[in-house]
C-alpha cells in the first residue's frame, strides 16, 4: 500500500511531497468531504488541512473530521485550522479589527459557513483516537496538530 500525503483545501499553499486537493483548482480537483478517492482507510501519512473547516456548516464539522482521521494510518499525523471566534471577537471588541461578520464568514466568493474554538477542535480530534501533539491560535486561526492511535 503507497503511503500519501494530502494537503486538503487552498492549492496555493502547495505542499512539496503532498498530493493537492483543491475543490476550487483545475488542476488539483477533488472533494475535500470525501478523500476516498485519493486514499483508503488507514492510507495516508499526513492530511494538512489548514482552512477549510469552516467552509462547510457547522453540523458538518464533526463527520468531516472523522472522515479525514479515517484517512490516516496509525500514528498518521492531521493539521487541522478553524476561523477562532474567540480571537475574532477579541480583536473587534479592543478596536483592531473592523468587521465581525467579515472576518469570520469573509467576503466575495466562498464564504465561511461556520467557525471555531480551540476547545472545540481539541476535543473533536480527542475523542476520535487520536493524540494531540500541539495546538496554537495564530492569525485568528486556531490549529491542532493530532497523531492517530
Amino acid at each position: 500500500m503507497v503511503k500519501l500525503r494530502l494537503s486538503v483545501g487552498d492549492s496555493k499553499m502547495s505542499l512539496p511531497g503532498f498530493v493537492q486537493i483543491d475543490p476550487l483548482s483545475q488542476e488539483n480537483p477533488g472533494n475535500p468531504a470525501d478523500l476516498s478517492r485519493h486514499a483508503e482507510e488507514g492510507e495516508a501519512l499526513e492530511i494538512v488541512a489548514a482552512d477549510v473547516l469552516d467552509f462547510y456548516p457547522g453540523e458538518f464539522r464533526h463527520r468531516l473530521l472523522g472522515h479525514w482521521v479515517s484517512r490516516l494510518s496509525r500514528g498518521g499525523v492531521i493539521l487541522v485550522g478553524t476561523r477562532e471566534i474567540v480571537e475574532v471577537c477579541r480583536h473587534v471588541m479592543l478596536g483592531e479589527a473592523n468587521s465581525f461578520g467579515q472576518l469570520v464568514f469573509g467576503s466575495g466568493g466562498q464564504r465561511r459557513q461556520s467557525a471555531g474554538t480551540l476547545p472545540e477542535l481539541k476535543s473533536m480530534l480527542s475523542l476520535m483516537g487520536t493524540t494531540l501533539v500541539r495546538s496554537y491560535v495564530k492569525d485568528f486561526m486556531s490549529y491542532v496538530e493530532a497523531v492517530r492511535d
